[in-house]
């Protein structure tokens, strides 16, 4: 009587996991069943393990693509949700809840100009509805400064042919920029340096030069840069910047007479070229650039790469490696390698906090798409800094403030022998931008 019960209760067993293993076989009318419940339910982690069930199962249909892409999308991963809307989109481009997944992807995903360009593509009830924007002449304005001083560095010669001098060094820029989305997005701007050098000098030998003066630099600045979206996160950008300035020394025992101990004006010209992509996870971009900044001949190489933990915009991480190749007028040729790293995290939904470090060394240097320089002929070496930006709540002001700390070398000719000498640069920059459309 025993064996037969257990006979019965294990034939029972056997049935029940007989359907249940049924019930688990992977199947279009399955996938539908439990994405279309998952959905119901808002479970989104359930929904996109599901969906992942369902794609090694080769299993695919327009729903289920859309579903996928809700489901990203509600967990705040605008860019894992993007392939799906842009696939289902594909399909079927009449689907208003979808264009708006589409365009809302873009837009928290950081790709603005690929959102406005998509937003040109659906009904002008749509447009109203998410409350489009057109692209305007003038999208927004930003003003930046940047101040920058260093700690007092000596150069004191090993001959008495020389001098013994005392360094104070400091400088400002200023700049505006004004940026337009209509057609190509391009920017324009305009700034001024102007530099100080404060020169202490003993005379070990017989010179003209009196014991103490003031080299002073003035330089315009004016720039222009054109970028282009194109599909899948490509933006090609070209930039041109220009420079003119004048470099001069007053004599300190005539002031009054206007009388100069040296006067020499320069022009140099900064050209160019970067392309960048980004997808779910990473962002890859490279720039090339030439100038002929103080008479030197500078190719530079940039490479950059971006990685998105989250699939978001929210915390990231950035890699960079470049290399400078300066040659100057007597036809020597150097280079300056240097990597630098930078991660972001975006504090209070408004507030961005992005710590860096750079190792390894730069000379005449481009930054932010060239729109800032460092023209002068010390080396940048090793360096930390922090950038804080904060977006208010109509996001249309946004406010930043960059604080850097970096080893420089000055160089210097003694006995017809390249020296150099190190000390400590600090600068910070700071400015607004306002955006006149959101």
């Amino acid at each position: 009587m025993q064996t037969q019960t257990i006979k019965i209760l294990l034939l029972i067993f056997l049935v029940n996991l007989s359907l249940y293993l049924e019930s688990q076989i992977v199947t279009p009318a399955y996938i539908d069943s439990c994405t279309y419940v998952d959905y119901l339910k808002s479970d989104w982690h359930s929904l996109t393990k599901n969906a992942r069930k369902a794609r090694k199962h080769n299993i695919d249909f327009q729903y289920l693509t859309i579903r996928t892409g809700i489901a990203y999308f509600e967990q705040g991963k605008y860019m894992l949700a993007l392939p799906y809307f842009e696939k289902a989109y594909k399909s079927d481009d009449s689907n208003s809840v979808l264009n708006e997944y589409l365009y809302y992807s873009y837009l928290f995903s950081g790709r603005y100009k690929n959102a406005q360009q998509f937003s040109e593509k659906i009904s002008e009830n749509d447009q109203e509805r998410l409350k489009i924007s057109k692209p305007a002449a003038l999208s927004s304005v930003s003003f930046f400064t940047k101040y920058a001083s260093n700690s007092d560095y000596s150069v004191i010669p090993t001959t008495i042919t020389t001098l013994y001098q005392t360094i104070t060094k400091s400088y400002r820029l200023d700049g505006i920029e004004c940026t337009s989305d209509k057609f190509l997005k391009y920017s324009i701007g305009f700034g001024g340096m102007q530099a100080s050098v404060n020169k202490e000098i003993t005379a070990l030998g017989n010179f003209i030069l009196p014991p103490f003066y003031t080299e002073k630099t003035n330089q315009t600045d004016y720039y222009a840069f054109l970028s282009r979206y194109f599909k899948y996160g490509v933006v090609l950008t070209g930039t041109v910047h220009g420079l003119n300035g004048n470099i001069s020394a007053d004599n300190p025992y005539s002031p009054a007479d206007s009388d100069t101990l040296y006067t020499a004006a320069y022009s140099a010209l900064w050209t160019g070229l970067s392309v960048y992509k980004y997808n779910r996870f990473v962002g890859l971009g490279a720039t090339i650039s030439i100038s002929n900044l103080n008479s030197y001949k500078t190719f530079e190489k940039n490479f950059k790469l971006n990685i998105f933990p989250f699939s978001d915009t929210n915390a990231y991480y950035t890699a960079q490696i470049c290399q400078n190749s300066i040659t100057d007028t007597a036809g020597t040729l150097k280079k300056y390698n240097s990597h630098s790293h930078a991660v972001s995290i975006k504090l209070f939904d408004r507030f961005i906090v992005e710590p860096s470090y750079t190792i390894g060394s730069k000379f005449l240097f481009s930054e932010s798409e060239g729109t800032l320089l460092d023209n002068e002929t010390d080396i940048t070496g090793n360096r930390i800094a922090v950038l804080c930006y904060y977006t208010n709540v109509k996001q249309n002001l946004n406010v930043y403030l960059k604080y850097e700390h970096s080893e420089k070398q000055n160089l210097y000719v003694e006995n017809n022998i390249s020296k150099n000498i190190g000390y400590i640069n600090q600068s910070i920059t700071g400015g607004f931008i306002w955006n006149f459309q959101k």
